[in-house]
């Protein structure tokens, strides 16, 4: 007989079992959805749906604008601009940025109209090519630089109201370069993390504990957490209020607090990485169009968190990987046996699985799709049969390489939990839901208290629960730390040509002599390579190899491809003789490709120290007045009291006290409190007595001031000072009449170590055959170490002379109105207008001069170097001139007395000769004999080096076995070098150029050296 009611009960049971899913069959399904991954290139056009990033995500946007503008050494429209969105409402923030799959950076400073430099594309010149500018969406008027150079475009104008309100944009713009941009034209991909959420369990109206609050989206912060998401979804995506995709008809009634929170703190919890350090467990990102299904995303959102989700009679209810703690423990007596029972022991093939292969979107290569480790279980394979069931998927928003392999081990090992029964429980079961797990304890199967998981259920007409469940085990989702491997991925970097090192860089000591032949200044010497076409100038820069490294010196020299045996000689102002210093160059070149600095080489600078004929007679003596009047006005308040008062205390210490010859007035007045104590005394004096024989008479008023900090305990302790004090005396005594006078006010503070003072001091006296005055003004400063100060002392005598000498760091001289007549610091002096007569100038460098009706007498220039000048009119008087450089000089009336323009020489020249060095060894490679008893010898000597391997040697000039003016040490050069020396005593000598090697050891190597020596006997 047909029963309607059992029919129906086989039914439900049916669906019930066909409902019973693992977390596979459910990837399974999403994967049919066919959701999209990162966009990987760009949109283009006006009809493309909004789309918007949640949790980090990379894509390549949607292209909006572009156009060229501006010019660039002769080069028009030098400037490429484009502007890209890249989510379509309000964003975080970037987590990253690539151009052409390369990851770049930004400088830290802006730009201050294109925005921030792209380090990766700053040429090797140090020009940027490239600059980003990124806006969130929260801007509110459009981009300067769009508006100024495409405002007026004829055609597609950028205009005042285009300013992409609620969209995440960026601007990038680009300089052309063949170097930097010879492969395409650049693209750009977006790592951003993407729009706010609201979280429940920040909102404390809602049952958490924080501001958040649903109907304020600036309360809101970026996540990433899956479960707060999808959270979002539900409720609906919407933008000021307004709808614009997910859920529409859902409330935070049919979300309940304690099942979501719990699921989200899940996601939240900490997990070991097996590269150290932790990472939250499950974390999401996705970009979302709004022509997707919101099911579709959020179910590729839960693959991400091992994770399920069921609506129950309007309610919807969420889980995370392993179940909570189980509702129910029963046996099989608690099954109502007299219903339909069905249950699945053995999958068949298609849903047996024993390999797992996914792919995912990898940040650290440019977001493209990276396969994760594959996981095989041999076992499982073994226990199929030998059959090799592998299944694949692809993790699109799970952009983490140690989360997806966690998902891969939860999917397979849960996959291998193979019964799924579906069973009939009374009525009572109806308080139970799907995703609620319990125990079941079956002896006909042999297991007791194990794991289930309510994955659908069901109402009977009779009343009964028909229960669909899916054994479950909850170490599944926590695999032991060696099931994780750690993934190294290459680094992505932007290729470049090689940069150009200097080639045949070396560096030696260099002396420049004067006008007699006299080493005077010191210097360094550079060699390069020579006959390079791409070179404009050669850049070298000079540290010291001491202290703090300062650099000291950096300049560039003019390159000339065509000229032999390049070198060139540099000083500067402060170079210290017998110092180390450190040097290196790189190539100026005229095009735009890379160099680089060559290594940092060692040179130490001639020992040639500053001659008596480099200061005027008398400034040591200056200097010695200048140390005293420091120490003088150096002197502590107590100190200068104290000897002011002297006089006082010997006249008192001779009975000179009566109240004829001595009286005195002292007010003093003392406050305490705590710590602090102040003191005020005034004490005038006047007395006359006999001291040493001598008849004295004084009168002082001395003022002091003090007010003091200690604490015994801590050590703390401030002084703050003043004195005011005048002594004025006269003394008769053996050598006649003596008259002084001497006044000072001071000020003085400290706190600890660090202390300061100013002061006032003057002192003058009168004799019977001279006087004197001195006047000292300084200020100083210490922070326990080293005084700061300023002074001036003025110095007047009666002999005629006086000073004025100024201490500081700076030194200006101005006029009220604030014009700068003279400035003096380190790095020189600097004057409005200078009158200047018998001067004696070195190493001048005049470039662009006019110099008009100039008279110069009895000057000494030597090393002078005038380039492009206009002299007219020059009367030059008995001068000396040496070594002058003048390039298109042009020289108008000029009269030149008692000079001579012409020299004669002798020329003696040496046979050349061969040798081979040795380790240690000293080779004379050429000598000449030279009779000479007036003028100058000047000796020139050429050594050429033939090919060898390991080259080092030093070659220098001997006379008489002593040598002549420097070493130089030359390492790895071949070809023509030499020596010069100019002789200003010369005598019968002979002269003799020297190689010595440059090893301790015997050198593995022959190097063949042709020399010759020629000498000029000047007469």
């Amino acid at each position: 007989m047909f029963d309607p009611i059992s029919l129906i009960i086989q039914l439900v049971i049916g669906l019930v079992a066909m409902a019973a899913s693992t977390i596979i069959k459910s990837m399974q399904q999403q994967d049919k959805q066919r959701v999209p991954g990162v966009r990987g290139e760009r949109q283009v056009g006006g009809t493309n749906p909004m789309a918007f990033i949640v949790g980090r995500y990379g894509t390549a946007g949607q292209f909006e604008y572009g156009g060229e503008w501006g010019d660039d050494g002769g080069t028009p429209n030098a400037y490429r601009t484009e502007v890209y969105s890249h989510c379509d409402l309000v964003a975080d923030g970037m987590a990253g940025r690539f151009i052409n799959g390369k990851p770049v950076t930004l400088d830290a400073s802006p730009h201050a109209d294109l925005g921030y430099p792209v380090l990766e594309f700053r040429d090797g010149a140090g020009k940027d090519r490239m600059w980003w500018r990124d806006y969130t969406g929260v801007q509110t008027v459009a981009d300067p630089l769009l508006l100024a150079k495409f405002g007026a475009d004829p055609d597609r104008p950028w205009l005042s109201d285009m300013i992409f309100r609620g969209v995440a944009y960026s601007i990038v713009t680009s300089l052309v370069n063949r170097e930097l941009f010879a492969s395409a034209v650049p693209a750009p991909m977006f790592d951003e993390r993407g729009i706010h959420m609201y979280d429940v369990r920040k909102d404390t109206t809602a049952g958490g504990s924080g501001s958040h609050r649903l109907d304020d989206p600036a309360t809101w912060e970026w996540s990433d957490n899956p479960i707060v998401i999808i959270y979002n979804i539900l409720l609906g995506i919407r933008y000021e209020g307004v709808w614009l995709w997910g859920g529409q008809d859902i409330g935070q009634q049919h979300l309940p607090y304690a099942v979501w929170a719990s699921q989200m703190d899940k996601c939240d919890a900490l997990v070991a990485k097996p590269a150290g350090g932790t990472e939250k467990r499950f974390r999401c990102g996705y970009e979302i169009s709004v022509d997707q299904e919101p099911q579709a995303v959020i179910g590729e959102l839960l693959k991400t968190c091992e994770g399920r989700i069921a609506e129950i009679g309007g309610t919807w209810k969420v889980l995370v990987a392993e179940p909570d703690a189980p509702v129910a423990s029963v046996t099989t007596d608690d099954v109502v046996i007299s219903e339909d029972q069905s249950e699945e022991p053995f999958p068949g093939l298609e849903s047996l699985f024993n390999e797992m292969r996914a792919d995912y979107p990898e940040p650290a290569m440019a977001w493209e799709m990276n396969e994760a480790p594959v996981r095989l279980r041999s076992d499982y394979e073994a226990a199929d049969d030998g059959r090799h069931l592998p299944f694949s998927t692809s993790y699109k928003a799970a952009p983490y390489v140690d989360q997806v392999q966690r998902l891969m081990y939860a999917a397979l090992e849960e996959g291998r939990r193979f019964r799924k029964p579906v069973k009939t429980y009374a009525p009572e079961w109806w308080e139970y839901e799907p995703l609620d797990s319990y125990l079941l304890t079956d002896a006909e199967e042999g297991y007791t208290d194990k794991a289930f998981l309510i994955t659908v259920m069901d109402d009977l007409p009779n009343g009964n629960q028909v229960v669909g469940s899916q054994e479950i085990d909850p170490a599944d989702y926590d695999p032991p730390d060696d099931e994780i491997v750690e993934v190294d991925f290459p680094p992505l970097v932007i290729a470049r040509p090689a940069p150009q090192e200097i080639i045949g860089w070396n560096v030696a000591p260099y002396i420049f002599p004067d006008s007699a032949a006299e080493g005077r200044r010191i210097g360094i010497e550079i060699f390069y390579d020579e006959g390079l076409l791409d070179v404009r100038a050669v850049r070298v820069q000079v540290r010291e190899d001491f202290g703090d490294n300062n650099l000291v010196f950096d300049g560039e020299f003019p390159y000339d491809a065509t000229e032999l045996d390049p070198s060139r000689a540099l000083t500067w102002g402060g170079i210290i003789p017998d110092e180390d210093y450190e040097v290196r160059g790189i190539y100026v070149p005229f095009s735009g490709r890379a160099v680089e600095w060559s290594g940092w080489l060692g040179v130490t600078a001639p020992p040639i120290y500053l001659t008596p004929a480099d200061f005027y007679p008398d400034l040591e003596g200056t200097l010695e007045v200048l140390n005293q009047g420091l120490e003088w006005l150096a002197q502590s308040n107590k100190r200068v009291r104290d000897d002011l008062q002297s006089v006082v205390v010997r006249l008192q210490d001779q009975g000179n006290t009566s109240d004829d010859n001595f009286q005195q007035v002292r007010t003093a007045l003392t406050a305490t409190q705590g710590l602090i104590k102040a003191d005020y005394e005034l004490l005038i004096t006047t007395a006359v007595g006999i001291i040493d024989g001598e008849l004295v008479g004084i009168s002082s008023r001395v003022e002091t001031l003090e007010v003091a900090y200690a604490d015994p305990v801590s050590g703390n302790a401030a002084l703050a000072s003043g004195l005011d004090a005048i002594v004025v005396q006269i003394t008769d005594g053996t050598t006649g009449l003596v008259a002084l006078a001497n006044s000072i006010t001071s000020i003085e503070t400290s706190v600890g170590d660090i202390s300061a003072d100013a002061k006032i001091r003057m002192v003058s006296q009168a004799s019977s055959g001279s006087s004197y005055a001195t006047v000292g003004i300084q200020a100083r400063a210490t922070t326990g170490d080293v005084w700061t100060t300023a002074a001036i002392l003025l110095d007047s005598k009666s002999d005629g002379s006086s000073r004025v000498l100024l201490v500081g760091q700076r030194i200006g001289l101005m006029d009220s109105g604030g014009t700068v007549y003279g400035m003096f610091d380190a790095t020189g002096a600097y004057f409005n207008t200078a009158l200047i007569e018998n001067a004696s100038i070195t190493n001048a460098k005049i470039v662009n001069a006019t110099i008009t009706g100039a008279k110069i007498a009895n000057a000494t220039i030597t090393n002078t170097q005038i380039a492009n000048a206009t002299i007219g009119s020059a009367q030059i008087a008995n001068a000396a001139i040496g070594n002058a450089q003048l390039g298109t000089a042009v020289i108008q009336t000029a009269n030149i007395v008692s000079g001579n323009v012409s020299e004669t020489f002798a020329t003696q020249t040496a046979a050349a000769v061969n040798c081979s060095a040795s380790a240690g060894g000293v080779t004379v490679l050429a000598s000449v004999s030279v009779t000479a008893s007036a003028g100058k010898v000047i000796i020139t000597a050429q050594c050429d080096i033939g090919a060898g391997t390991g080259v080092a040697y030093l070659m220098y000039l001997r006379k008489n076995g002593v040598l002549l003016g420097s070493i130089k040490s030359i390492s790895g050069i071949l070809g023509l070098q030499s020596v010069v020396f100019v002789d200003s005593s010369p005598s019968t000598a002979t002269y003799e150029l020297v190689h010595e090697a440059a090893f301790t050891t015997t050198p593995v190597y022959t190097a063949s050296y042709r020399s010759i020596i020629a000498v000029n006997n000047k007469v």
